[in-house]
């Protein structure tokens, strides 16, 4: 065997390009660990508090509504009473406002705590994003803990604690930041979805848990829900700050893109002020907007992600309706979204990737088709579920039409696969600062249409009770047809040798197919 002698000098690295010492190693499954545990315990508390939280809503209006103020707002009252149209629609308005204006601060704060995460870091974004959200949950318990001293509309003002580290958006973007941070681009994937995938185990996990424990009082699982939270964000003191791997992973690109990207983030943490820091960001943003809207595949994916958070936001009108249509309690109706999330949770995990395989593997379609067609295909599940759950004369097909729903929450990962092929890399950030605010708008213009079609419903009568879930299909439907527009012209570009290569259209895929 012939010999391969090696020379090394002083320039040469002591580690190959794209391999990692085993220091860098252990600190990136560590923040990976770290970051899946605060994300874990926040979403669990969140889910184990959720249903407790409306119910306690339900009996303080109870309460205020009849007249009865003996006692403390979790004293039992005869439940049936809750269920009047006046009860659920004061309570459909109250927790629709609530979720909106929870989502005002990561809209409007997320730029200047991106760029804050430049120049202080990013543990300590994350650590005032989680005191924020836990103030906002405390001063919840405050309003309901003192019934006859707070109008329960003050919940609303959850929000104004947020502005302090800019709520949950900036917190689960300081997450992904941060694994963007150590993780490389082919690993960057699967490591954002084991992260997106303890949401899930949570939802499953917690609403039993919920369920339960509201058999003996709302108040333990509502003030549990709380104390996970709030001993699970002690984790983030553990976490270890990575915007100096962003800074060394910049440096060491050559690309021209990252390059400039480099310099940018050199400008926000030495030379230039917070604000210029801000205004710079804006700047590019705008420039690279124009790029963005020129594309209508882009623009009409864009529109899908404005549509996309519809159906989870829903959890709470959800709740109320099987609550009120089938005569269930709470804690019982919070049994179907463990239902949902089980099925959701094997869509992620075990249909979606099969299916993905199998189109790449054997209809060798390209990878924009394939990302098209699942998307369409996603959304179609999501119209039927939504309208058989608009329709559900039975518990039996109301649970069919949230399976349907489920397998369908797949939309929004391949909607964001599929825009992300159609953009240059420099682009890339930029289009998700696009594709996240268009995702958050979407929260605060949908929320408030859904409370007004459950209190529209209400007055109509039982049968249209259904009527948020019959709107959300319609809107649905609206993105179906926007993507039946979507054209994929051959895009043509030139490899080192010359050779002219790009995506097919769907006729010259059939074509080389057969």
């Amino acid at each position: 065997m012939a010999e391969v002698s090696h020379t090394y000098d002083e320039s040469t690295p002591l580690l190959a390009i794209g391999q990692r010492s085993p220091r860098e190693s252990r600190k990136r499954w560590l923040v990976l660990f770290i970051s899946s545990l605060l994300i874990l315990g926040a979403d669990l508390g969140v889910t184990i508090s959720s249903t407790p939280q409306l119910e306690i809503f339900e009996e303080i209006l109870c309460h205020n509504y009849y007249g009865s103020h003996d006692g403390p707002a979790g004293t039992m009252i005869d439940e049936r009473l809750c269920k009047s149209a006046e009860v659920q629609t004061e309570l459909a308005l109250i927790n629709g406002w609530k979720d909106t204006w929870d989502l005002v601060p990561g809209i409007a704060l997320s730029l200047p705590y991106g760029v804050l995460s430049d120049h202080w870091g990013r543990r300590p974004v994350f650590m005032l994003s989680l005191l924020g959200i836990m103030l906002g949950e405390l001063w919840v318990r405050i309003v309901c803990f003192f019934p006859n001293v707070f109008s329960l509309r003050l919940v609303w003002l959850s929000a104004l604690p947020k502005i302090i580290g800019g709520g949950d958006r900036v917190a689960a973007s300081m997450a992904m930041v941060m694994i963007a941070d150590l993780f490389s681009e082919e690993e960057r994937a699967t490591a954002l979805f084991r992260l997106f995938t303890f949401v899930l185990i949570s939802e499953i996990l917690g609403m039993p848990i919920s369920a339960y424990l509201m058999r003996f009082t709302p108040w333990l699982p509502f003030n549990l829900g709380l104390g996970i939270a709030m001993v699970s964000s002690l984790f983030v003191f553990c976490i270890p700050e990575t915007l100096t791997d962003a800074k060394e992973k910049m440096r060491q690109s050559s690309t021209p893109a990252v390059n400039e990207e480099d310099a940018v983030l050199e400008e926000s943490s030495k030379d230039a002020t917070v604000l210029q820091a801000i205004l710079h960001r804006a700047r590019r943003l705008q420039e690279a907007l124009g790029f963005i809207w020129s594309d209508a595949a882009i623009v009409i994916s864009l529109f899908g992600l404005f549509i996309s958070p519809l159906v989870r936001l829903m959890t709470p009108v959800l709740l109320q309706y099987a609550s009120k249509k089938f005569d269930w309690n709470l804690a019982q109706a919070s049994l179907l979204l463990s239902l949902r999330g089980g099925f959701s949770l094997g869509n992620y995990v075990i249909l979606m990737p099969a299916l993905s395989s199998w189109i790449t593997t054997h209809l060798r379609m390209p990878a924009q088709w394939k990302d098209l067609r699942l998307a369409q295909a996603n959304v179609l599940l999501s119209i039927v579920g939504l309208f058989i759950v608009f329709l559900a004369g039975s518990p039996a097909t109301l649970m069919t039409g949230l399976v349907f729903v489920a397998l369908g929450f797949g939309f929004p990962i391949v909607c964001w696969s599929f825009v992300t092929s159609r953009v240059p890399a420099d682009h890339v950030g930029t289009l998700y600062a696009a594709g996240s605010v268009m995702t958050a708008f979407g929260g605060i213009v949908m929320l408030p249409a859904v409370t007004y079609a459950f209190r529209f419903g209400l007055h109509l009568g039982n049968a249209w009770l259904g009527l948020p879930f019959l709107l959300a299909a319609l809107l649905y439907f609206l993105v179906f047809v926007a993507f039946l527009f979507i054209r994929l012209e051959k895009r043509v570009d030139i490899n080192e040798a010359g050779v002219h290569v790009g995506e097919l259209s769907l006729q010259e895929h059939l074509e080389d197919s057969s």
